[in-house]
């Protein structure tokens, strides 16, 4: 029953704050439900390590999920097993503020600062550190976590090691700051056909693909409708870009399949003979030019492009 009062209690802050919001936009909120196991613990000179014994941990946690940081509120249940590695230690309630500093695409460094309330014991402070990884919805934790047993014979800290699995309702880490690209329309300028440059023919390639997908099909067929439409021979140059991951040697192997796979198509689309196909080099295009800043997926997605200039003679 006080771990359902704890997590109202929290839920209620939580949301009731978002409403408080001065800039009274939407905050987005996860909400990850844990499950654990701590197979190590200390306590006095004993120490207790049965990893295929020891009950489980539950708990909630809900937090407004940044681009680097999240903050967030926490409360989990730590069941004590029935091996008597502490006299009288039933159960242990923890609540605290939880914060999370993402270190990388997929990992997070994770701290908790708040108290603990074990059954037949006074209530203490309780605090963690660890780091995570995130699968999708899944997170999994590895954490150092302390606290204090007080009664009337001890007052010793005990330290443990949890392993947490988390399922998250909400955004994932990418996505939470995840905005489609938004370009501001350039004006319509009357220009003659010879005039076209840096034209977008192929876009929105995923990690690895090069081969061109049916929404940018049409947009190669479209644009060699219109290079057609001016009967001057010429020259149409092709430049492959990429986002700002990995290495150049492999954007530079992509950028080539995604020039073959587009001359193909400009080649199957009709496109005049007397348009001279040229690609120029990805060593000289990768890396260097970016729509959008890299990051979210959307916006590395939409970098990884094809443009095409036609130069009349």
């Amino acid at each position: 029953m006080r771990m359902i009062k704890q997590i109202v209690v929290l839920f209620l802050l939580v949301v009731g704050s978002s409403f408080a919001s001065e800039e009274k936009e939407r905050i987005n909120l996860n909400y990850e439900l844990k499950i654990g196991i701590t197979p190590m613990k200390w306590y006095g000179g004993k120490r207790y390590s049965e990893r295929y014994k020891v009950p489980i941990d539950y708990g909630l946690e809900i937090y407004h999920q940044g681009k680097i940081y999240s903050l967030g509120v926490g409360v989990e249940g730590k069941i004590e097993d029935e091996y008597e590695f502490i006299d009288g230690l039933d159960e242990i309630y923890t609540y605290y503020v939880v914060g999370k500093r993402k270190i990388g695409h997929y990992y997070s460094l994770v701290f908790r600062a708040g108290g603990a309330s074990p059954i037949n014991y006074k209530p203490s402070y309780y605090g963690a550190f660890g780091i995570e990884k995130r699968i999708g919805s899944l997170n999994i934790q590895l954490l150092g976590e302390i606290l204090r047993l007080k009664d009337k014979k001890d007052d010793k800290k005990y330290p443990m090691i949890g392993l947490k699995l988390g399922y998250v309702f909400g955004k994932s880490f990418e996505e939470s700051e995840l905005k489609p690209p938004v370009e501001t329309p350039a004006p319509e300028i009357e220009r003659a056909p010879e005039a076209i440059e840096k034209e977008e023919i192929a876009s929105g390639y995923v990690a690895y693909q090069t081969e061109l997908n049916e929404r940018n099909r049409e947009r190669v067929k479209k644009f060699v409708e219109k290079i057609n439409q001016d009967e001057r021979s010429g020259v149409l140059e092709l430049r492959a870009y990429s986002d700002d991951t990995g290495s150049e040697k492999l954007n530079v192997e992509l950028a080539e399949m995604r020039l073959e796979s587009v001359v193909e198509e400009l080649e199957t689309s009709g496109l005049d003979e007397n348009k001279e196909i040229k690609k120029i080099d990805p060593v000289e295009t990768i890396k260097t030019e970016y729509k959008f800043d890299n990051d979210s997926l959307v916006n590395r997605e939409a970098n990884r492009r094809i443009e095409a200039t036609f130069i009349a003679d």
